[in-house]
């Protein structure tokens, strides 16, 4: 009887552990997976290589070696001095070395120069200090360091004057001195051998890479789509042997290579005067407007060149040739669902939606789309043509689904 008894009870917990064991099954593996319907901003794009085309000129090389007296991006005129020539990188280095310490000895006798007329400010210092943390905490997370040695010289100086406003340093006397002897014997051997003028007038720019006369706008705007695209693949070495170049106009433009059929759509916002957004896909410059001026098809190859205009430059985009980019047309707001979604039913076009426990399709008519995503219109009643409203849950991995299934 014992036994029995015994037998029973075990069998009784097995069969309940084997129930807990199939309600947790059940709740931790799905067959399926959800994404809940969320607003979302879509463009309407178009990938694309291509060439930044410019006016520009080369400056001749020299022998020796270079050391910059003009910033990347800086207009000048034709015969401005935009670099020094030194016999050796130990003089050039010299150069650099005694124009730095100089930077540091002004700012140290204009933080010592602070104490004694501004009343010793350690609020406004510490705003100062606080400021310029901030400031270069912002260059380092958006990677953008041109900036960075300025906004630290700026840092520097503030610190400096908390010393004095706090009473942490009387006065830099002793290490104004220091740097003016460093200074003068960094000096001493620092002589140029020779100058480099701008041949025009333009912005400077110290990156040049030897095809400022290969692609011109008069030449790649009589080429067709397939000689520019073989010009483009079959591009002669990079001559970087100069001393930079100057850019003569602002304005610029962008060859894009396109297929045909994308080449309706640009066609079609030309003729409305409506304006694209490019993005250079590997560069950290911010997207820009651009007017599409051009649109030439090639009879006998399926691809289109896109010349795109553009009035707005910088000292990133002066050192842009052959780029990837994103060709933005009109942006559209709707509900984004994922295309692994996308289903057919009866012809009709829809996806699955999890309601309780429950699998029910609705009809969709996207309003755009791309390689990964679905955008339906923006709603929260459902509609004939489009069923899915805001925070449905998609179904967006299933099997064997129908309408009405139970999950």
């Amino acid at each position: 009887m014992k036994k029995f008894i015994r037998t029973f009870v075990f069998g009784c917990v097995c069969v309940a552990a084997g129930y807990l064991i199939l309600q947790a099954f059940s709740i931790l593996y799905r067959p399926y997976q959800v994404q809940t319907a969320v607003a979302f901003t879509m463009a309407d794009t178009v990938l694309a290589n291509g060439v930044v085309v410019r006016d520009e000129v080369a400056i001749e090389p020299v022998n020796g070696v270079l050391g910059y007296t003009v910033q990347d991006g800086i207009r000048v005129y034709q015969g401005k001095t935009v670099a020094e020539v030194f016999a050796t990188s130990v003089t050039a280095q010299n150069r650099l070395q005694a124009q730095f310490l100089q930077t540091e000895i002004e700012a140290l006798h204009t933080a010592q120069s602070y104490g004694e007329t501004s009343g010793n400010n350690v609020d406004a210092v510490l705003k100062q200090v606080q400021a310029n943390t901030y400031e270069i905490l912002s260059v380092l997370a958006d990677g953008n360091y041109k900036n960075l040695e300025t906004v630290k010289a700026q840092l520097t100086l503030a610190e400096n004057k908390l010393q004095i406003a706090t009473g942490a340093a009387t006065d830099y006397a002793s290490r104004i001195d220091t740097l003016v002897a460093l200074r003068d014997s960094a000096a001493a051997d620092s002589t140029a051998i020779n100058t480099v003028s701008a041949p025009a007038t333009g912005f400077f720019v110290t990156q040049a890479d030897g095809l400022e006369q290969v692609f011109t706008q008069e030449t790649v705007s009589q080429l067709t789509p397939s000689e520019l695209q073989g010009m483009i693949t079959g591009t002669p070495q990079l001559d970087l042997d100069n001393s930079g170049k100057i850019v003569t106009s602002y304005k610029w433009h962008y060859y894009a290579l396109v297929t045909q059929k994308q080449a309706s759509q640009f066609q079609t916002a030309m003729d409305k005067g409506a304006k694209v957004t490019v993005t250079f896909n590997n560069s950290t410059v911010e997207s820009l407007p651009a007017e599409i001026v051009g649109v030439t098809l090639d009879d006998t190859a399926d691809l289109c060149t896109i010349d795109l205009l553009f009035d707005y430059t910088s000292a990133d985009l002066f050192k842009l040739r052959f780029e990837p980019v994103t060709i933005a047309f009109k942006s559209y707001t709707g509900i984004r669902v994922d295309k692994s979604a996308l289903h057919i039913q009866d012809g009709q076009y829809g996806v699955y939606i999890k309601y309780g426990t429950t699998a029910y399709f609705k009809r969709i008519t996207p309003i755009l789309e791309n390689e990964e995503y679905l955008l339906l219109p923006l709603q929260q009643i459902a509609t004939e043509d489009n069923e899915v409203v805001l925070y449905d849950e998609v179904i967006v991995k299933g099997v064997d689904l129908y309408d009405g299934k139970l999950l």
